[in-house]
């Protein structure tokens, strides 16, 4: 069985983030099927001393697997 770690800072990077900071919508990887059951992971974004910080800040992830993301903002940034 094969895993792959997200590391959040590094995901939302990579997918524009900024990009939906102003309003836009973006995806990751390819469309799920609505047949299979997903897994909704909710991500906590906040900022302590100008950092950003993401809890969780690692999710083991399976290949194939489909995960939808939830990401709240609790912080100022």
């Amino acid at each position: 069985m094969k895993r792959t770690i997200l590391t959040f800072a590094a995901l939302i990077a990579a997918t524009g983030f900024a990009a939906a900071h102003e309003g836009e919508h973006f995806s990751a990887g390819v469309p799920g099927n609505a047949k299979k059951p997903a897994r909704t992971v909710t991500v906590v974004m906040s900022d302590d001393e100008g950092a950003m910080k993401f809890k969780p800040d690692r999710l083991d992830v399976k290949k194939g697997e489909q995960v939808r993301f939830v990401i709240r903002n609790k912080g100022a940034l």
